[in-house]
This record gives C-alpha cells, structure tokens and sequence, in this order.
C-alpha cells in the first residue's frame, strides 16, 4: 500500500456523475493528503473482499507496531561541543521524542482493531453500501427526522481515561498514524478516512461538537460542510444523521473524540446531561466505532449512569511505576545529553527524577530538558541529584501539589485534583480486551 509519503494522485479523473466524488481536481491538488488504495488480501474470512479493509494493508504485528509509534529524534554526542545558545534549541527536539511502552502498545492494538472490524458490514462496492448513501440522501431531501439504520451497524465504543500529562492523545495519533489519512479508490471513485479525531468544544455544546466534527473532515477532504451547517439550525437528530452520513460517504474507520472532560463545562440547566445524552444516542447509531479520550474528571461524569457507564469500558493510564519500564524510558531520555560533562544515569539521578515526577512521563521530559538547561546557565555542565532537585522545586511548583498526592496517595489530597483521582476499580473478565482494563467504578 502506499504509504502517507509516497506517490500521491496528481488529480483524480473527472467524472461529475460520481456522486461520492467531493473533491475538484484543484482542490484534491491542494489537500495532498491521499493515496491511492493498493488492495492486500486478507487471511481474515470476514475481512476478505472488502476494499476499505485491504487498503489498510497487513495487520501489523505488536513489534511492528511498536517501530511505528516510536520517534527517536537525531542526535550526535559532538553537539556537546556546540555554544550554549545553540544547544538549548536543540533540546527542543526532546518534545517529539516518544516511546510506547507496554500501555500505549496494547491500546495502540485496540484502535487498530476497531478500525478493522468497523468495517466488516461495510463494504463500499456492496449493494447495500449504496442503498445506504441513496436512503440518507432522500432523507435530507425530505427532512426526515428519524435515522436511517445501517445494515447491521457496528456500535463499539471505547474510552481511554488517564492522568494529565500521561501523552493520552499523542499515543492515539502516534498509533494511528500506521493508517494514511486518506485513500483515494479510483475503480469506487470515493475516498476513504480510515480515523477521524476531533476535540469536545471547551464549553461542551452539542452544535460546536458536531461542527467541529465538520471541520476536520474539511481539513482532511477538502470539503466545506462546517460552512454551510454553522449557518443552519439543526436538531440533534439533524445533526447525528448528517454525521452518520459523511462518516458512511467517506468510509471513515474510526471517530475520536478527545478531552471528553470539556462536556463539564456545558452551560445551562442540564446542559451536561444534554451533552452525555446526545454522546450515548451518537455511540447507539454511528455508523463508525467511537473512541472517547478524557482525564480522570471526566469518569465520574461518564458514569453518571449505567449507559454511560459501560461506554466506559477501555484503557485506564495512570502515571507508571519505577519498574522496568520506567526505567528503559529513562534511558532513552537520559541518551539525549547536551551537557558538555557526559553525565552517566544512575539510580542516585534515577530516584531523583521517580521522586520529582511520580512516573508521568510528560514532566519527565520537561524536568530532564529544565535541568540540562540549568546546569548550562550555571557554568556547571552537570547533572546531579541536586541540581533535579533545585530546577523541581523552582520549574514544578505549579504541578507540585499534584505529583505529591500521587506520591502519597492521600485521598483528600486525591479528591482535590480531579484528574488525578483514581478510583477502585472491579473488573469484569468479560470486558477485557487490551490493556490495562476498566469497568464499572465505584466512586
């Protein structure tokens, strides 16, 4: 299959009876997001045969998945050598650098069988595929107000709940980033988006959610539906029927809404139960799987009752442990090294940065980047236990209070910080698929 960087289409042919065609040339020209499908058959019975699923190519294996996610930035030890001013720009390299561990690789996995399997019943070159798309358009035309059911729907839902800081998005974007973000079918004429990742409004309104819904597919297809539905009043059947609509037209794979914490904010009488209600009534019809993203404060409102509750079954990521896994994080980190003393990790300086950070890996990153810094402004060029110490108690002043009721597990301290608290949990066996599991919370 081509891949995101190799040869793209320089324009599709020109047929205006296409219906699924959205884009003109020059806007496709001007998008340069596709690729043209490579169709690898699958050893799966009920993937085979189906164009949306052989576009995405082989399933990758974890190890292979693993190599995709990880970005290790350049560096080279004579960059030590280089005037200060110089080396803290390259230190900004620090911020892309990223390594799944164990957690980030099984949910990675979990997205990438949503994708797969939301597929199953909806294969584009089937008769019922096109019955569809000719239903919803009649529907519009006569402003129908009930959705029009897919044959067969598939309803997953899953959420991927975390502590602040623990990279709950970048893994999301970093594990689907094995899939193009569009695919160009030249024998269907239609396009296929494999995911789709949006952001829950800051102030959780129904309306900015489904537009911003729009306007990520504009950016990705080169379409203009956010324009023309912000100047139409919509109920929200309206709403989720022309989502479902585009989601099927454009064969997208998977929905992502992230900071599902934003529907808190929602103004007005019941205004978060509104947003929770119209979540379980998009989740019950979409036409694609749906993948909710959030911090801990978030949880208790998705459990505000048994229908949300069990939309909440996914991936609990909370800030690691001084284990293995920590350990070779801090080592690939410890590697990137602009200090012109070369400063060996320990588990004096381990122990410092556990104590300082409590395992959250994007204040690892900052911490170990402030520190490097200092010890350049002082003269010194070292890194010591010290020095971690000193650049925590001046640069994480403001996360302080936080990092310490992870290190304590105080629960009052706990219940200050909402996306922090981490309830206890019981599992359900039956629920588990990958990675650290959640079901039902008591809280």
């Amino acid at each position: 299959m081509n891949s995101a960087g190799g040869e793209r289409m320089k324009a599709a042919p020109n047929d205006s009876d296409a219906p699924s065609r959205p884009l003109t040339d020059s806007a496709l020209a001007k998008t340069r997001l596709d690729v043209v499908a490579d169709y690898v058959p699958s050893e799966i019975p009920e993937y085979a045969g189906n164009e949306f699923i052989e576009a995405l190519g082989p399933i990758r294996s974890r190890k292979d998945l693993a190599k995709l996610m990880s970005y290790h930035p350049a560096y080279d030890h004579l960059e030590r050598q280089q005037p200060a001013h110089v080396r803290k720009h390259l230190m900004s390299r620090l911020k892309r650098l990223y390594e799944p561990l164990t957690d980030q690789n099984n949910i990675a996995q979990t997205l990438s069988e949503m994708i797969y399997s939301g597929y199953v019943h909806r294969t584009p070159s089937s008769p019922q595929f096109h019955q569809f798309l000719q239903q919803s358009y009649l529907a519009r035309l006569q402003g129908a107000t009930e959705q029009i059911e897919d044959v067969d729907p598939m309803c997953d839902s899953y959420a991927i709940i975390g502590v602040s800081g623990v990279g709950k998005s970048r893994l999301t974007r970093r594990g689907l980033a094995q899939f193009p973000k569009l695919i160009w079918h030249p024998k269907l004429r239609m396009y296929q988006i494999p995911y789709l990742i949006i952001e829950c409004p800051y102030n959780g309104t129904v309306r900015q959610l489904a537009l911003n819904f729009f306007s990520e597919l504009d950016k990705i297809a080169g379409t203009k539906y956010e324009v023309r539905f912000s100047k139409r009043h919509m109920t929200v059947e309206d709403l989720i029927r022309e989502i479902n609509a585009a989601a099927h037209l454009f064969g997208i794979g998977l929905i992502i809404i992230d900071e599902i914490q934003h529907a808190k904010a929602a103004s007005g009488s019941n205004s978060e139960q509104k947003f929770l209600n119209f979540i379980v009534r998009f989740v019950n019809t979409s036409v694609a799987p749906v993948v909710m993203i959030g911090t801990m404060s978030s949880l208790g409102m998705l459990q505000s009752d048994f229908r949300q509750a069990r939309r909440t079954i996914g991936a609990l990521l909370s800030n690691h442990k001084q284990d293995h896994e920590w350990n070779q994080f801090l080592k690939i980190l410890w590697d990137y090294q602009w200090t012109k003393k070369v400063c060996p990790l320990n588990q004096d300086l381990n122990d410092a940065m556990y104590e300082r950070t409590q395992g959250v890996l994007d204040l690892a990153v900052k911490l170990y980047q402030y520190v490097q810094r200092r010890a350049i402004d002082c003269k010194s060029e070292e890194i010591d236990v010290e020095l971690i110490h000193l650049v925590a108690d001046e640069e994480l002043t403001r996360v302080a209070p936080m990092v310490d009721a992870l290190k304590t597990g105080d629960i009052a301290k706990l219940a200050k910080y909402g996306d922090l608290t981490l309830p206890e949990f019981q599992i359900s066996p039956t629920s588990i698929v990958t990675g650290k599991q959640i079901g039902r919370a008591h809280v």
